[in-house]
């Protein structure tokens, strides 16, 4: 896709400093989960490989909504490492947990 717009332009469209996007652009880093909604609506397409595993999909649910894992732990209400851990496939969720994740997440379950 060439829009032809510059670094500058670009960032004052998603809100971020040009730097962001140069640094996104060489792949020193990627988007936060605040700002890939914004990405995904300027692109015009989610350039994320789809999801293999439910903490793939945890993850990507979650920066779909623009929320760190750290908010997210929070409306669990678990530590971060947790949640981590989920995304990581290191251990499962409880039905406690998923029944909260399931407010936030309508999408995440059944996987």
């Amino acid at each position: 896709m060439d829009r032809r717009l510059k670094q500058k332009q670009v960032a004052r469209i998603i809100g971020v400093r040009q730097t962001s996007i140069c640094e996104w652009e060489t792949g020193k880093l990627s988007p936060s989960a605040e700002f890939l909604p914004k990405v995904i609506c300027f692109l015009g397409y989610d350039p994320r490989p789809e999801p293999q595993t439910f903490g793939q999909r945890l993850a990507r649910l979650r920066q779909d909504r623009g929320l760190s894992q750290r908010q997210l732990a929070e409306f669990v209400g678990i530590d971060p490492v947790t949640l981590r851990g989920w995304e990581c496939g290191r251990h499962g969720v409880g039905k406690r947990h998923s029944q909260r994740l399931k407010l936030l997440l309508p999408n995440l379950y059944p996987f």
